[in-house]
C-alpha cells in the first residue's frame, strides 16, 4: 500500500483536542499535508499534559484517525507514526562527548562528528526514565574554538554538545497506549516543543538565537535555540485552561463559557467595537461583565507565566543571545494581548509562529494551533530518512543530507546511532 510513497502520520493528544495529520514526503523531503482529522477532548480526560481517562482519549483518537484516513484515502502507516509527548515529568540535561581525531592530516571527518555526538548522548538518566530526543549543539575544537560545522578542520580533539530530553517511561507509554489499543504498535514519541520548533522556526532564528514558547490549553513548553543548537527547554503546567479558570473564579462565571470567550476572543471583539461590557445571559437573568476586568485577569496570568519562564532561563545566561526574539505558537498565541505582554516581560521583539512551508490539500491549518502537529510531520520525515539510511548507509551521509538545524534523534534512532559506527 505504501510502496513508493512516504506516508507520515502525526498525532497530538492535547487538553482540548486530539489532532491527526497525514502527510506525504517527496524525494526532496518536502511535506504535503494530505488530511487533517480532529476531535474535541471531553473535559477532564487530559489534564496538564497527563492522560486521565484512557477510554475517552482512545475514542477521540479513533474518531480523529478515521476522519484523517477517509480524507486522505490512505491508511496510517504504523512504521512512520509519531506522537507528541508533554507533561511535568519531562526533564532536560546537557550532554558532552569527545573523540580523538585520527587519520591522515588529523582532519575532522563526518564520522568523527557522528562519533562525538553519539558519545554526547551517552549520559546517565534515572532507571525509570527514557530518552525522548537529543538535539545536536555545536562542537569544540581542541578546547579552544566553538564551531557549528567542523568538518575538514585540523584538530587533535573534537568535543560535541547535545541537549538531551528525557521523561518518565510510564508517562511516555501512556501517550502511546491509546494508539496501541487501536492496533498501532510502532508509534515514536517526540517531545512536543521539538516538534513545534520544526514547524514554526526559521533557519535564521535557530542560528542567531530565538526563544520559542508553545502555549497549549493545559501546558506551556519552551525551548531556547542559539547557533543552531538547543540551549534550554522546559515545561510549565499552565495553559489557556488556567486563564479560563481565573476568569471563572474571578468573575463568578461558568468555566465552559469562559473557555468559549477565550476561544472566540469575545472580550477583545467587544472592546474593538467600543463596547465596554459583555452581556451574559443566565438562569437568573443577564449580567454585564466589564471587558477591562476580563482583560486584566488575562494580563495578570500571562505576565505570571512569562515571568516564570524568564526566571527559569536567567540561569542559562543565553537570554542576551536571542537576537531574533521570541516566537509564540499554540492556541494561546491567538490571545490578542499575548504578543504585547510577552514583549513587555522579555523586552524583546515577538512574532506569532504559524506553520512554515505548509502545503497540500488541507487549507485550514495556517494557525499557531497547528504549528506543533505540522512540525511533528516534518520531524517525522527527518527521522524517517535517518532510519532509512540504516547501519548499511554511511553515517556521514546522514549529517550531509539531513538538515542539521534540528536533528532530533528519536528513541529508535538513538538505538541505531549507538551501533552505527564500527570501531
Amino acid at each position: 500500500m505504501f510502496k513508493n510513497r512516504h506516508i507520515i502520520t502525526a498525532v497530538e493528544i492535547g487538553t482540548s483536542k486530539v489532532c491527526v495529520l497525514i502527510g506525504e514526503a517527496n524525494q526532496q523531503g518536502h511535506i504535503s499535508v494530505l488530511a487533517h482529522g480532529e476531535s474535541p477532548v471531553e473535559s477532564g480526560a487530559v489534564c496538564k499534559g497527563e492522560i486521565i481517562d484512557m477510554d475517552k482519549v482512545t475514542r477521540c483518537l479513533d474518531e480523529a484517525i478515521e476522519k484523517a484516513e477517509c480524507a486522505a484515502d490512505v491508511d496510517v502507516d504504523s512504521n512512520n507514526l509519531y506522537i507528541s509527548v508533554t507533561g511535568s515529568h519531562i526533564r532536560s540535561m546537557k550532554g558532552s562527548g569527545h573523540v580523538i581525531v585520527s587519520g591522515e592530516g588529523r582532519r575532522i571527518s563526518q564520522e568523527h562528528m557522528v562519533e562525538a555526538l553519539r558519545n554526547a548522548t551517552m549520559v546517565p538518566i534515572p532507571p525509570e526514565c527514557v530518552i525522548l530526543n537529543s538535539v545536536d549543539g555545536n562542537f569544540l575544537i581542541d578546547g579552544l574554538r566553538r564551531i557549528a560545522d567542523p568538518e575538514k578542520q585540523i584538530a587533535d580533539k573534537l568535543e560535541a554538545f547535545a541537549h538531551i530530553i528525557y521523561g518518565n517511561r510510564n508517562c511516555v507509554e501512556n501517550f502511546q497506549a491509546p494508539l496501541r489499543e487501536l492496533g498501532y504498535d510502532g508509534s515514536i514519541p517526540v517531545f512536543s516543543a521539538i516538534a513545534a520548533a520544526s514547524g514554526v522556526l526559521t533557519d535564521d532564528e535557530l542560528k542567531n538565537g530565538v526563544l520559542m514558547i508553545d502555549m497549549g490549553a493545559g501546558t506551556t513548553e519552551y525551548m531556547l535555540f542559539h547557533d543552531s543548537g538547543a540551549q534550554a527547554s522546559g515545561i510549565l503546567a499552565v495553559g489557556c485552561d488556567h486563564i479560563a479558570n481565573d476568569i471563572s473564579v474571578g468573575l463568578d462565571l461558568n468555566i465552559s463559557l469562559c473557555r468559549k470567550m477565550i476561544l472566540d476572543n469575545t472580550f477583545h471583539s467587544k472592546k474593538g467595537h467600543g463596547q465596554a461590557f459583555i452581556e451574559i445571559e443566565g438562569n437568573i437573568g443577564s449580567r454585564k461583565i466589564p471587558t477591562v476586568s476580563v482583560e486584566k485577569i488575562v494580563d495578570l496570568r500571562l505576565r505570571e507565566l512569562f515571568g516564570l519562564i524568564l526566571s527559569q532561563l536567567q540561569s542559562t545566561r543565553m537570554l542576551p543571545f536571542i537576537d531574533r526574539g521570541i516566537v509564540l505558537t499554540g492556541g494561546g498565541a491567538l490571545l490578542p494581548q499575548v504578543r504585547e505582554t510577552a514583549g513587555s516581560v522579555f523586552e524583546t521583539p515577538v512574532r506569532i509562529g504559524n506553520p512554515l512551508e505548509l502545503s497540500g490539500s488541507v487549507t485550514n491549518l495556517k494557525s499557531p494551533r497547528y504549528g506543533m502537529v505540522f512540525g511533528l510531520l516534518k520531524h517525522g520525515d527527518r527521522d524517517r530518512q535517518i532510519r532509512k539510511s540504516g547501519p548499511e548507509g554511511t553515517s556521514g551521509a546522514i549529517i550531509k543530507n539531513i538538515d542539521r538545524k534540528l536533528i532530533s534523534a528519536s528513541r529508535n534512532t538513538m538505538r541505531w546511532l549507538k551501533s552505527a559506527i564500527k570501531f
